[in-house]
């Protein structure tokens, strides 16, 4: 890049909480796109002032605070008011399908608009379909989206898998009418790449670009128990999945091996009970902290769509993964190099039993980890690059 171009990134997320998966992508997005060479402007979507501070060190400038306001516009008022005639409130709180601008407010068109004019952006970055109106704001800018998820009827699907998480979920049609907003699209797994490109058609172009993330080969811990770690917030995804492991995988590894300890890090020990042979951390400030303290790691995630971020994480800190096919989906091509793969309680305790048993066997984990991290980060990032360059289509 020859000139340093203007980038504006527009997120209700920035680079919070480490145990976050959402926070980590953000964070990891900007530093890559600052190694391009943009000068890169961050305007936050209703973000907290803590959130806030944690973003602005990452960032060359805070260009705005899109924030809701005390008072409603006339405009709003009446969105409002429809809203509740047409039972869009009711749906968004019974979890159910919700247009895809449901949480966009009016101002903040005039307010990015005005921006726009004072800035002149080269390029445009939006974080999530749910926020995609903000690209018309931008029509001479190259206007990119950043997915992170597939949010078709996504409740019901979640729904259908014994999850209850409701958070935002839209119809086909309003996610394919959000991709169209955009010139590129950034799918975080290749299986969501060609949904979105199913939708999309000629509009737009879609690159997958999954969590880049920088390996660091951290030394295994010597002496003291094997200790396998676990590291997530508390989302109903994780409390439900980690569950399935505490009752299914982990009373057989304790069983056979009472000196093995069980880590447990981030916001899902608030979910958490004390169990035999576990060890409730809670937050932690430093992913390398907690991944310096563990043998190897596990991801029983039983649902959900988008890219396990931790699965990713905990392999470039040079960390042997255990992991459901939904915990690997995505990255299923290095499954075998770091990465163990099964959904059967059986061959998940066996799994652990082998990285308990054979240090050799952790150490090797780790070397294929950190090698397969590399590799995916090659890959991405040429992804990243095209997405990012006008001439490429």
């Amino acid at each position: 890049m020859n000139h340093r171009s203007k980038l504006l990134l527009i997120s209700e997320v920035g680079c919070g909480p480490p145990y976050l998966g959402n926070r980590a992508r953000v964070k990891s997005l900007i530093a890559e796109l600052k190694s391009l060479g943009f000068e890169l402007h961050f305007a936050g979507v209703n973000m907290t002032p803590e959130e806030k501070a944690g973003t602005l060190p990452c960032v060359d400038r805070w260009a705005w605070d899109f924030a809701f306001a005390g008072k409603h516009s006339i405009g709003e008022r009446l969105q409002r008011r429809w809203n509740k005639l047409n039972g869009s409130d009711k749906n968004l709180r019974q979890g159910t399908d919700v247009s895809v601008d449901r949480w966009m407010q009016h101002r903040w068109m005039d307010e990015a608009k005005k921006l726009q004019r004072r800035e002149k952006y080269d390029v445009v970055l939006v974080e999530y379909v749910f926020h995609s109106a903000f690209l018309e704001c931008f029509p001479g800018s190259l206007r990119i989206l950043d997915t992170h998820d597939v949010f078709s009827n996504r409740n019901q699907r979640l729904a259908e898998a014994g999850i209850a998480d409701q958070w935002f979920s839209t119809h086909e049609a309003d996610e394919a009418h959000a991709l169209k907003r955009a010139d590129r699209i950034l799918a975080i797994q290749n299986k969501e790449a060609g949904f979105f490109r199913s939708l999309a058609g000629e509009q737009a172009a879609v690159f997958t670009v999954g969590h880049i993330s920088e390996t660091q080969a951290l030394q295994l811990p010597t002496g003291g128990p094997p200790r396998i770690g676990y590291l997530s917030s508390d989302n109903p995804l994780n409390v439900k999945s980690f569950t399935w492991f505490l009752n299914e995988v982990w009373p057989q590894v304790h069983a056979r091996t009472p000196a093995a300890e069980l880590h447990v890090a981030g916001g899902i020990c608030r979910a958490l009970s004390p169990f035999a042979g576990g060890r409730l951390i809670g937050p932690v400030s430093s992913t390398r902290s907690f991944y310096d303290s563990v043998d190897f790691t596990i991801n029983p995630m039983q649902a959900g769509t988008g890219l396990k971020i931790k699965t990713i994480e905990s392999m470039a800190f040079g960390r042997a993964t255990i992991g459901t096919s939904v915990a690997c989906e995505g990255i299923e091509d290095y499954v075998g190099r770091g990465l163990e793969m099964t959904d059967s309680s059986a061959d998940f305790t066996a799994a652990c039993h082998k990285y308990i048993d054979d240090r050799a066997a952790v150490q090797e984990g780790a070397r294929q980890a950190l090698a397969a991290v590399e590799d995916m980060n090659t890959c991405w990032r040429s992804d990243l690059r095209s997405a990012f360059t006008r001439s490429s289509k």
